[in-house]
């Protein structure tokens, strides 16, 4: 049956944030995008509502968002520090100036009344701040040669605790300490290591393919326009670990990003440096779609997603936690004590009870607290697929009345016994039929004969 003006409202509690009247064809499925401005950050939950008669057991929808601060990036350079302390400079003669653009380019443009999704903290590699696991998310080290044991392993710490690393070589790396402290034969944070540096034979190479089944390449997916002309003079030849892949490839087959997991944390490397001295990828229309979304990748692996399947286990992350035990508040008013599980500096809890759906409340003291949604089963508008106290659930409200297999049978016993007076019915109604078609033909007068 179509549907036209179907109303359909989007809402945060009690807040509207946008209504609109829907045509939906007989037999069609629509497809509907709407634009909602959502509040300051935190956890919230929307719903979508179609007004519609019938059963209203399928006609809303709830969606669990977060609404993230700004991710800390911390960038440590390994240009000289009187280049790094300066301000942000107009010629972007930084290793690090195209990043900064790319990541906050309302704060580089001094645009005012637009908050960017990231906050650029840069340093030199000479004053190499403490990090701070609690806040800072992404670590980006931008031609770095200031390594040692100690500075390593609190970058390892910080990515196994579930931080992000990108890391990008540059004219002042050394492959060797490189290979020795960040790579270490495949067992250190490195995803690849670095056989040599390459440079163009004949003018330059260019990249030829990502992968656009990644998430950091996924907005790119399904577009049919080919990959920008982006050239390659130098690089370095990465040789991925057995855990990285390559997201990226230059036209000589070398890798030109390379991808892996480091404990809970993700790592990123790239074979070209983040300016534009070795390649023209910062001028191109690909470096700030696949910068920002590399960042926002490496910085959320630890924030899962607070839309869980009927079953699915629920995974929480507390960083930094201060007890060893969380409570999940169900949807039916039952509160669980669950252990927490800590490695490296965090804390994960694993949840399997999710057998009815609705909200889930994940807390701990001294932590701020989450709300997972487990969301309803697409059988439930199936009436043969549920069982007696699920119908009577659904039926709630409807004034649609479920009746038992005894009620049924009495209805169609009914139904039965009512046609032992069709006969005699039938029997009146034919000889009324005979009496007339015999009036008519008494007064038919006869046709005359020549």
């Amino acid at each position: 049956t179509p549907r036209t003006d179907l109303p359909l409202s989007i809402n945060e509690g009690d807040k509207v944030l946008d209504t609109t009247q829907l045509y939906l064809a007989a037999g069609a499925t629509e497809v509907v995008r709407r634009d909602v401005r959502l509040g300051k950050p935190g956890a919230i939950i929307i719903t979508a509502t179609i007004a519609a008669s019938g059963m209203p057991t399928d006609d809303s929808r709830q969606l669990a968002i977060d609404i993230a601060e700004p991710m800390r990036v911390v960038v440590i350079s390994g240009e000289p520090a009187s280049q790094v302390n300066q301000p942000s400079r107009r010629d972007f003669a930084g290793d690090t100036d195209y990043l900064r653009l790319a990541l906050t380019p309302a704060a580089v443009s001094r645009e005012r009344g637009v908050d960017d999704a990231f906050r650029f903290k840069l340093y030199p590699q000479e004053n190499w701040p403490e990090i701070e696991g609690d806040k800072d998310r992404v670590i980006v080290m931008s031609d770095v040669t200031a390594l040692d044991e100690r500075r390593v392993r609190q970058i390892e710490q910080f990515v196994f605790s579930g931080g992000g690393l990108l890391l990008s070589p540059g004219p002042r790396t050394d492959p060797k300490k490189w290979n020795t402290l960040l790579f270490r034969d495949g067992e250190g944070v490195a995803p690849a290591s670095i056989d040599s540096f390459r440079a163009a034979a004949d003018d330059v190479v260019r990249w030829v393919g990502i992968s656009t089944s990644h998430p950091i390449f996924s907005f790119y997916a399904g577009r049919p326009d080919p990959l920008p002309p982006i050239s390659v003079l130098r690089w370095a030849k990465l040789l991925p670990a057995e855990s990285g892949s390559a997201l990226a490839t230059l036209q000589s087959g070398d890798p030109l990003m390379v991808a892996r997991s480091f404990g809970r944390g993700r790592v990123v490397a790239m074979a070209t440096p983040l300016d534009a001295d070795w390649s023209n990828f910062p001028y191109s229309s690909l470096y700030l779609p696949t910068m920002q979304s590399t960042v926002r990748w490496l910085g959320s692996a630890t924030i899962s997603s607070r839309n869980v399947a009927p079953g699915a286990s629920i995974e929480h992350t507390f960083i930094a936690p201060k007890e060893r035990v969380a409570t999940v508040v169900r949807p039916d008013g039952r509160s669980d004590r669950v252990p927490i599980s800590i490695a490296g500096g965090s804390g994960t809890l694993i949840y399997p009870d999710t057998d009815i759906a609705g909200r889930y409340s994940v807390r701990m003291t001294g932590q701020a607290g989450a709300t997972y949604l487990v969301q309803p089963s697409d059988t439930e508008s199936f009436l043969e697929l549920q069982d007696d106290g699920q119908l009577d659930s659904i039926f709630s409200g409807t004034g649609i009345r479920r009746g038992s297999s005894d009620a049924l049978e009495d209805l169609v016993g009914q139904s039965r016994r009512s046609t032992e007076w069709s006969i005699p019915l039938l029997a009146i109604a034919m000889a009324v039929l005979g009496l007339e078609l015999m009036l008519a033909q008494r007064s038919i007068p006869p046709k005359e004969v020549e």
